[in-house]
C-alpha cells in the first residue's frame, strides 16, 4: 500500500480541493461552507481556523486557479528568446489564453465553471473591487505592452490603452462566447491544430489592426 493510500491529505489541502469543485460547479452565492466540508471530509470549523471564512476561501481558490494557468500556459506560449519576433510572440500570448480558458482544468465541465465564475467576478464586483481579476488584466496588459510598443513605437496614454484593450478584446469574445455556449466553443476548438489556427488568425488581425493606427497617426479614420 502506497503512503498516498495511507496517508490522508492535510485538512486545509481536501478543503481546497474540494471548494475549488464545489465554486466552479455553484459558484460563490450558492456555495456553501458546510457543503465544502462534507466533500472535504472536514469539520465545518476547519474552515475558519484554516481560511477566516468563505470570501477568504473563495479568493484562495480563485489564486489556486491563476496558479496553475500560469504554470501550465506561459503568456508567452513557452518562448525562451524575448527577442524573438512580435508576430510570434503575440501568438504565444493568443495560444497561451485560449488554453488556459479552454483546458486550464481537468476536464471541459471544470474549466466552463472556472470561465463562468470569472464572469461573475467581473460583472458583480467589477474589475477594480476583484483583486483577483485586477491581477489577470495587469498580468496581460504588461505582457502586451512591449508588443504594442514594437508595432506603434513609444506610444502612451489613451492611444496605448486603447491599443492594448483592442488586442485583449479578442481574447474577451473568445471568453463570452464560452460561457454562453460551452458545447459550440468546445468542440469547435477541440479539433487538432484548431487553437494554433485561431491564435495565428487572432494575431494577424491584432497585426493589422497596430499597423493601420500606425498609419492614420493620431487621424480618427
Amino acid at each position: 500500500m502506497s503512503v498516498s493510500e495511507t496517508v490522508p491529505a492535510p485538512t486545509r489541502d481536501r478543503i481546497l480541493a474540494a471548494a475549488s469543485d464545489v465554486f466552479a460547479q455553484e459558484g460563490f452565492e450558492k456555495a456553501t461552507v458546510r457543503g465544502i466540508c462534507a466533500q472535504a471530509q472536514a469539520n465545518v470549523a476547519a474552515v475558519n481556523y484554516h481560511f477566516r471564512d468563505k470570501r477568504e476561501l473563495y479568493r484562495m481558490v480563485l489564486q489556486a486557479w491563476q496558479a496553475e494557468a500560469e504554470a501550465r500556459f506561459p503568456l508567452d506560449g513557452g518562448l525562451a528568446a524575448p527577442e524573438a519576433p512580435v508576430a510570434e510572440r503575440l501568438r504565444g500570448f493568443y495560444r497561451a489564453m485560449l488554453l488556459r480558458l479552454f483546458r486550464g482544468a481537468s476536464d471541459p465541465q471544470a474549466a466552463y465553471g472556472r470561465a463562468r465564475v470569472w464572469l461573475g467576478e467581473l460583472i458583480q464586483a467589477g474589475l477594480a473591487q476583484s483583486p483577483e481579476s485586477m491581477r489577470n488584466y495587469t498580468t496581460m496588459e504588461a505582457h502586451l505592452r512591449p508588443l504594442v510598443h514594437a508595432e506603434l513605437g513609444p506610444v502612451e496614454g489613451t492611444r496605448l490603452r486603447d491599443a492594448v484593450d483592442s488586442c485583449l478584446a479578442q481574447v474577451v469574445i473568445y471568453f463570452l462566447g464560452f460561457v454562453s455556449d460551452p458545447g459550440f466553443f468546445s468542440l469547435a476548438l477541440a479539433k487538432d491544430g484548431e487553437i494554433d489556427r485561431v491564435a495565428a488568425h487572432m494575431t494577424r488581425f491584432a497585426l493589422g489592426g497596430l499597423r493601420a493606427m500606425k498609419e492614420n497617426g493620431n487621424d480618427d479614420i
